[in-house]
Parts: C-alpha cells; sequence; structure tokens
C-alpha cells in the first residue's frame, strides 16, 4: 500500500496502532514504578514519555496499602490527540479520595490491567475514576448504559453521504481506542440484560 492511496483516516489510524504497539511493548517489558530517564531539569520521564510524579504528591495520600510510593506517570494536555484533549476533566480540590480504592484503581489503570470498579448507586465510582483521570491528565469518557443501547452508540457506525459516500463515524470506545483515555461504562449490567 503506497502512502498516497492512504485517507487521512487511515494514517491516522495506523499511526495509533504503531504507538499503541510501543506503549503495549513497553509495558510488558518494565515494571510500573520503574523511571527509566531522567531530566536534565530534575524532572523524571517514565515509559510512557510522561513526567513522572509520587503517588503521594499527586493524590495526597502517605498511607498506602503497598507501602510503596509510586511513580506515576502525569501527562499534559498536549501529550494527546486533539479529538480527545476536550475530555480531559477538571481537578476538582474538594474531592477525598478513598485510600484503598484509589491506590488499587490507579495501579491497575497505569499497569494496563482491566478494572471493574463496583458498588451500590451513588457510592462514588464513577466520581473516583474522573478525579483519577483528573489528576493524571487522562482523556475521560463517560456512557450511561440502557438497556435499549445498542453497539453503534459504544463503538460507531458506518455513515453515509451522498457528497461522500460511506464513512465510519466513530463512537467514543473507537474513539478512545485510536488516541487513549479511559471509557467508564456506568450501569454495566442494564446493557448485558
Amino acid at each position: 500500500m503506497t502512502t498516497s492511496s492512504v485517507s487521512s483516516l487511515d494514517a491516522e489510524i495506523l499511526r495509533s496502532l504503531a504507538n499503541l504497539k510501543k506503549v503495549t511493548d513497553t509495558i510488558t517489558s518494565a515494571p510500573v514504578s520503574a523511571v527509566e530517564v531522567t531530566a536534565s531539569a530534575g524532572a523524571t520521564v517514565n515509559r510512557f514519555g510522561a513526567t513522572a510524579r509520587k503517588f503521594s504528591e499527586v493524590f495526597g495520600i502517605t498511607n498506602l496499602i503497598s507501602k510503596i510510593d509510586h511513580a506515576l506517570p502525569m501527562f499534559n494536555d498536549a501529550d494527546w490527540h486533539e479529538s480527545v484533549r476536550v475530555f480531559i476533566p477538571k481537578v476538582d480540590d474538594a474531592y477525598v479520595f478513598p485510600v484503598p480504592q484509589t491506590e488499587l484503581t490507579v495501579m491497575g489503570l497505569i499497569n494496563g490491567d482491566k478494572c471493574l470498579v463496583f458498588g451500590p448507586k451513588g457510592s462514588g465510582k464513577s466520581s473516583l475514576l474522573e478525579q483519577i483521570c483528573a489528576r493524571l491528565r487522562i482523556p475521560y469518557v463517560r456512557v450511561n448504559g440502557r438497556r435499549d443501547m445498542e453497539s453503534s452508540a459504544l463503538f460507531g457506525q458506518p455513515s453515509f453521504n451522498p457528497a461522500t459516500g460511506v464513512s465510519y463515524v466513530h463512537g467514543p470506545a473507537g474513539i478512545l481506542a485510536m488516541h487513549g483515555g479511559l471509557l467508564c461504562v456506568d450501569e454495566i449490567s442494564a446493557v448485558l440484560s
């Protein structure tokens, strides 16, 4: 396939897949707390290419379950593609982080593990994820699950325009898969029933 035959969307998808492969290869080859490069200004850069800060500095929690003050990636808005940059949540300074849930969730996310956050309605599950993403500067998209929800609401669908023909309109899962971020599907049990 030549470069001239690749559409701009296809080129963006190929770049994103190449970046995803680099991140995946890095994640599988290094422990999460390892800081790989030290910048000359004294800041550290971790395997994600983001500046690293200690867990206790980011979340204000010092009594960690693991007793390890992990180095966490601190992204900048410019690190993200413009299509997902708008989904970076605002920091709520009044939010109080629950200690064990915050540490376990952050370490699961940073390690690339799948995370299932569950609990009674109104217990703060989505708020926890939102504020973790706000502190780490990670795009966060929240979708309310419904019984009548179709897969196209999450993944996207083909769209026809008489002028341009058929194109694919990505849903939130597709956009985040291409550019990174966290997808929170509330009430997933309603979608699955």
